[in-house]
């Protein structure tokens, strides 16, 4: 089954990273992607842009508003989509992802894990 991770984070607390901080974070991710890629478990990452735009429902049409869906102090950075048996072993390799502590710490936020049941991809 594949899972999607959705990598949250504090927009505000990554902003205040210092770029040596920053680079570090992006250093500490190359061999952990790497290491997914080599495993066959990762189907695919990738990060996000800051710029958001939410569509809902209205009366005429669609109706697009700036921002997330949702107000919240975590915002969606990236994600990835992995292959595992189950949710264990799902957790299990998504917690590959997670930055080191102490960066990751500074930065706030996590990944969260959700099945996708209907795959439709390739």
């Amino acid at each position: 089954m594949k899972y999607l991770c959705l990598n949250y984070g504090n927009p505000e607390k990554l902003a205040a990273l210092s770029k040596e901080d920053l680079a570090a974070v992006q250093e500490a991710s190359k061999p952990r992607v790497e290491e997914l890629k080599k495993s066959g478990a990762l189907v695919m990452s990738g990060g996000l842009g800051l710029e958001r735009k939410s569509i809902r429902p209205g009366a005429e049409g669609p109706v697009i508003t700036d921002g997330p869906f949702a107000e919240t102090k975590e915002q969606v950075g990236g994600l990835f989509i992995i292959e595992a048996p189950n949710l264990e072993e799902a957790l299990r390799i998504a917690s590959i992802m997670v930055f080191p502590a102490q960066i990751g710490q500074k930065m706030g936020g996590g990944i969260e894990v959700r099945p996708i049941p209907r795959w439709t991809g390739p």
